[in-house]
């Protein structure tokens, strides 16, 4: 199975599961207000921090090149998807 059969896969699993929408639903819940602060300090996009905890949470150990995969649909730019990964970790958010 080639890379790309085998994320979609994966994807269609998880979503069937609502494992995504689950996991980022409950830190939502456990997001405190230093946590938003934090956020805003680091110019960190809400929707796009969540989501990034929550593939951290899903792919315990993905790499970045997975990650950016992951959360490119947030700025459409590989290298701007990975700067806001580089502030999630200059934020101590993972």
């Amino acid at each position: 199975m080639n890379k790309l059969k085998y994320q979609e896969e994966l994807e269609r699993i998880y979503d069937k599961n609502q494992l995504t929408r689950r996991v980022k639903s409950f830190f939502k819940e456990q997001a405190s207000e230093e946590f938003y602060k934090t956020l805003e300090q680091y110019e960190i996009p809400e929707v796009f921090a969540l989501d990034a905890i929550t593939q951290m949470a899903i792919h315990k150990r993905a790499t970045v090149p997975t990650l950016v995969g992951c959360l490119r649909h947030h700025t459409g730019d590989d290298q701007e998807t990975a700067n806001l990964l580089e502030k999630c970790v200059n934020a101590k958010l993972f």
